[in-house]
């Protein structure tokens, strides 16, 4: 099973497979938990907007000028694949926070979930589509 994700800003989010909807980030991160905790998928892809098409490797404790966790790690690696270059530069963004608070849980419950998070162009779709 794969879980996509995407927020409301998003504007291609209708073009996605069913994807959840971030609108209140802190409110819907702990709705997206119990779903994930619940059905246990085998990959989680986040999906942002970009002018770059970039799959990230990692999540940084970062978040504007700040830190997610404090007792955090300094950061998780995410799954990447060969469908799009690899990006070593993680964000401070929403985008990083949701891919690190991710992390976190999937390693607190052990679970045997993968987290891709993608910054993409709406024409680079299909490459995502296809793992989807």
């Amino acid at each position: 099973m794969i879980l996509t994700y995407t927020f409301r800003t998003c504007p291609f989010k209708d073009k996605l497979n069913e994807p959840f909807i971030f609108g209140k980030l802190k409110d819907d991160l702990k709705t997206f938990f119990e779903i994930i905790k619940k059905q246990k998928p085998e990959l989680v892809i986040g999906i942002a907007k970009s002018n770059k098409s970039v799959i990230e490797k990692y999540a940084i404790n970062k978040f504007n000028n700040g830190v997610i966790n404090k007792k955090g790690k300094e950061s998780y690696e995410l799954h990447t694949n060969n469908l799009l270059p690899i990006s070593n530069k993680p964000t401070n963004s929403f985008c990083n926070w949701t891919a690190y608070k991710i992390s976190e849980l999937i390693e607190k419950e052990k679970l045997n979930t993968k987290l891709i998070f993608t910054h993409i162009k709406e024409k680079d779709l299909i490459e995502i589509k296809e793992i989807q």
